[in-house]
């Protein structure tokens, strides 16, 4: 009875030993959850989805952050050797306002078949692992939407991009400078901004001299920074007079600091609620509106910029 006994907490132990010792591609991803009504609707048809993006999230790390799919596609930053669910939602519109939702889709490996593999999927995602050998561009997960959605044919079928980086050591991405996957670069994403900002409210290109003061105003403040030279932005369009068609002003502004294309502004209803703003209240108003919006903080990547300069160089 003893030897028995014994035999039975050997195998307990041995089992409990091999659980713990699991590799991290076996621990589930989070779930997310989802406003149910909005999600109906949307399956149904009846709501439109306007843009496609995918979250990325790493098995066994923190790290979860979401990438444009289409219309703009940003490459997923990935690390070799590592594993992660990609999850695909859409931007539908419920009262002119955006809202994520789940896009049910079927997936399978498109590009970099030695690189990349598919382990499982659901309705509205797939687990991947990437190869520890792989480089530059690992691989690509295509999708196919499952019927019932609105949304124009561009959408229904894509790619997600999986990317790696560069580490300290030469191989893979570097996970340890400022983000969850790869190096953040707060001067050359404040350039970038101040790039869009300038574009859509100047209707101007971006110079590195005349712009260089902005620029540093946005490295410096952070997200407040950027508010704040949007506001400068729209007050020089107003003394140049270039904003003045409400139609065509609202569109610039959602053309390039949404990144919407001209389907993608018409059919918002958001659009025509902010021509009527701007003939109220404003250029300046409109402007302050859309760049204190979620989408314009997620399209153009803000996250990392909350912080000013000096908390960024020292916190981090």
């Amino acid at each position: 009875m003893t030897m028995t006994t014994n035999r039975i907490r050997c195998a307990v132990v041995a089992l409990a030993l091999a659980a713990a010792a699991m590799p991290a591609l076996s621990q589930p991803s989070r779930q997310r959850t989802w406003n149910q009504r909005w999600t109906h609707s949307v399956e149904r048809g009846e709501t439109k989805v306007i843009a496609i993006q995918v979250w990325a999230d790493p098995f066994g790390r923190e790290g979860e952050r979401r990438y444009g799919v289409a219309p703009d596609n940003e490459p997923v930053p990935v690390i070799p050797g590592e594993s992660l669910r990609l999850t695909l939602v859409g931007s539908g519109l419920f009262d002119g306002k955006g809202e994520e939702v789940p896009v049910g889709a079927t997936f399978d490996v498109v590009a970099g078949k030695g690189d990349v593999r598919i382990l499982n999927s659901g309705s509205n995602w797939v687990d991947v692992s990437v190869d520890r050998d792989a480089r530059g561009l690992a691989g690509q997960i295509g999708y196919r939407v499952r019927g019932g959605y609105d949304m124009r044919g561009a959408l229904t079928t894509g790619r997600i991009t999986l990317e790696t980086g560069r580490r300290s050591d030469g191989i893979g991405a570097d996970i340890g400078n400022g983000g969850p996957y790869g190096r953040f670069d707060r001067r050359d994403r404040a350039r970038e901004i101040t790039g869009v900002l300038v574009e859509g409210i100047l209707h101007a290109s971006f110079d590195p001299r005349r712009d260089a003061d902005l620029v540093e105003e946005i490295y410096t403040r952070g997200y407040y920074g950027v508010q704040r030279v949007a506001e400068d932005l729209a007050r020089t369009a107003l003394r140049q007079r270039i904003a003045v068609d409400p139609n065509d002003s609202v569109r610039q502004l959602y053309r390039v600091l949404l990144h919407r294309d001209r389907d993608q502004v018409y059919s918002d209803p958001g659009f025509r609620d902010n021509v009527n703003l701007m003939r109220r209240q404003g250029y300046r108003e409109v402007v302050r509106v859309i760049v204190r919006s979620e989408e314009f903080q997620r399209v153009n990547r803000v996250d990392g910029f909350e912080r000013s300069s000096y908390r960024y160089r020292y916190n981090r």
